[in-house]
């Protein structure tokens, strides 16, 4: 980022793009809770982990729509959004690892396998493939620790899916079209 480019987009910083910043960050810092739980609290932080899967979802779901009605140019926390997302993702799957609820051997062949998949097509319907399963493992567990918390977990997914429809049926066209392309 150039001097002028930096200078733009101080004076273009509005509340609402901070807001949307600031729970972006949030969703960063719930990622290393979830870590930070793993390694000094253990499995029975399960409960916890997955409640902070949930309000990284939250935060993901309305940050960008506030960016969006921000305008302006994208910030540089903004630019990070689907690195933190799949930093959110990824670690609770690693809390599950580090915990032992999940096999280090098993996680290894899992990472291995998607790491092989996304170099040989790294494009973004690939990447949310590869994504979705570790996305799902927090809504499976949820209804292992709480069918409240199941139930919290699937009306808010469902209520993602619904609002988000055209995203999501996107992501499903263009992996569509990939696979029909291999």
């Amino acid at each position: 980022m150039t001097a002028d480019e930096y200078a733009s987009e101080s004076r273009d910083y509005s509340f609402m793009r901070f807001f949307a910043d600031f729970l972006t960050l949030v969703r960063l810092a719930t990622a290393i809770f979830i870590l930070c739980m793993g390694l000094f609290v253990g499995p029975q932080a399960l409960e916890a982990a997955i409640i902070g899967v949930f309000v990284g979802w939250a935060t993901d779901a309305v940050d960008g729509p506030i960016a969006r009605n921000a305008g302006g140019r994208q910030s540089w926390v903004g630019r990070l959004d689907e690195p933190i997302d799949l930093a959110l993702v990824f670690s609770f799957f690693l809390f599950l690892v580090i915990t032992g609820l999940y096999p280090v051997w098993a996680a290894l062949g899992v990472v291995t396998v998607c790491a092989l998949i996304l170099l040989a097509r790294p494009t973004e319907s690939v990447k949310q493939m590869v994504s979705a399963p570790f996305s799902a493992l927090p809504i499976v567990l949820s209804w292992y620790v709480s069918w409240v918390l199941g139930v919290v977990l699937s009306v808010f997914l469902a209520a993602v899916l619904f609002f988000k429809w055209d995203k999501v049926a996107g992501y499903a066209r263009d992996a569509r079209n990939e696979a029909a392309n291999l």
